[in-house]
């Protein structure tokens, strides 16, 4: 079985490590990545590391980089010569089914594959018109593919109401274990970017964008309705965006500028050691017209590093965490303060959420679970 891939988040390498995953199952794979791309608020350049091996990959430049809907690899001849020579049994085109890039893979597999299957894939989870020329690139891909892969599973409701009718698949994003894992001994303090004091008191961490959707202004607030009450918490922040200085501006505002910590970046071999020195982990997205939580990949580190995760109800935030977490109403302060009081008063809660956590990530999380799950359903589109 030879499957091509085709997904721009695959320049960051923690994502390549599916593709390893998917070779040690059998699956010959070439993928297309572009040779550049604004991942996780930062640009990153395609770098090959240890989990670009076992397979076969080709990176090109792009037209219209960073716009999912528009972008393309203008190199039509090297591209059309690559899949000719790999001759692959499916295009799993890992972009949503609107972008031209996807049209550009269809076509390919029309001219020169004709008897390949196409699985497209999406991130969608809010019914969003797709104006001209989107829409009808989207009928143009949806028509011709055989399966679809979604990570939200609202996803799915939002593909058949488009008019989808072949086979949607629920297939979630992974973790590497071997990175994300509890940590013992002087690994505790690898790469720690900031100062681990005693008197921190409860510690919660937060880390992904500072925008719009995160909900971050409840979670100050929730921070100083918990010192108001006498708690003992101090918050990190990890991560930039345009609500920097006005998240920092509230802070002092409340007087507990003292209490939250900002942090503007990790590495990603950083934050093993981070969620090792907090005591839970938060993500309180709330949903606006246009966007709501997609899947939270922070949640399911922390879990597999054994932290206690609290989430709101946005999106697929309660799927992805389902019993092993904490789950309050979005846009609630008084219930999410609720959420972490209850781990700040309740040491076997702690325990029993950090336990279920990592068994949950261990069983459905994990880049090995992942890919063996994918490589069932190429079987499955074969057949």
């Amino acid at each position: 079985m030879k499957v091509l891939i085709t997904w721009h988040a695959a320049v960051e390498p923690a994502y390549r490590k599916l593709y390893q995953e998917l070779s040690l199952n059998g699956v010959g794979l070439l993928t297309i990545t572009p040779s550049c791309w604004t991942e996780g608020c930062r640009l990153q350049r395609f770098h090959e590391g240890a989990q670009d091996s076992g397979y076969e990959w080709m990176t090109l430049n792009t037209v219209f980089t960073d716009h999912i809907r528009a972008f393309f690899y203008p190199n039509v001849i090297s591209l059309a010569r690559r899949v000719l020579a790999f001759k692959p049994d499916i295009f799993h085109i890992m972009e949503e089914p609107f972008s031209a890039s996807a049209a550009q893979f269809t076509l390919l597999r029309d001219t020169f594959c004709p008897n390949a299957k196409i699985i497209l894939y999406s991130f969608e989870n809010i019914d969003v018109y797709q104006r001209f020329p989107f829409g009808s690139i989207q009928n143009f891909n949806l028509k011709r593919a055989d399966a679809l892969t979604v990570i939200p599973k609202e996803g799915r409701n939002i593909w058949e109401r488009r008019g989808f009718r072949g086979t949607i698949y629920d297939i979630p994003l992974g973790i590497d274990p071997e990175v994300f894992q509890p940590l013992e001994g002087s690994e505790q303090h690898a790469g720690l970017p900031f100062p681990v004091e005693d008197n921190s008191g409860f510690k919660v961490g937060y880390l992904g964008r500072l925008v719009d959707g995160k909900g971050l202004d409840n979670l100050i607030d929730a921070t100083h309705i918990l010192k108001k009450n006498g708690r003992s918490i101090t918050l990190f922040l990890v991560g930039s965006g345009s609500l920097k200085k006005g998240l920092e501006e509230k802070a002092g505002t409340l007087g507990i500028s003292e209490s939250v910590r900002f942090i503007d970046h990790m590495e990603q071999h950083q934050l093993p050691a981070f969620f090792h020195h907090i005591d839970a982990l938060v993500l309180p997205s709330v949903t606006t017209p246009r966007w709501k939580e997609q899947f939270g990949r922070v949640l399911v580190e922390a879990m597999a590093c054994k932290v206690p995760v609290v989430g709101s109800s946005s999106g697929e935030i309660p799927n992805v965490v389902g019993d092993a977490g904490l789950i309050f109403q979005e846009g609630d302060v008084r219930a999410l303060c609720e959420s972490l009081d209850a781990l700040i008063t309740d040491e076997a809660l702690r325990e029993q959420t950090a336990q279920k956590g990592f068994r949950r990530v261990r069983d459905m999380y994990t880049w090995p679970a992942v890919a063996k799950k994918l490589a069932g359903i190429y079987e499955e589109v074969l057949k």
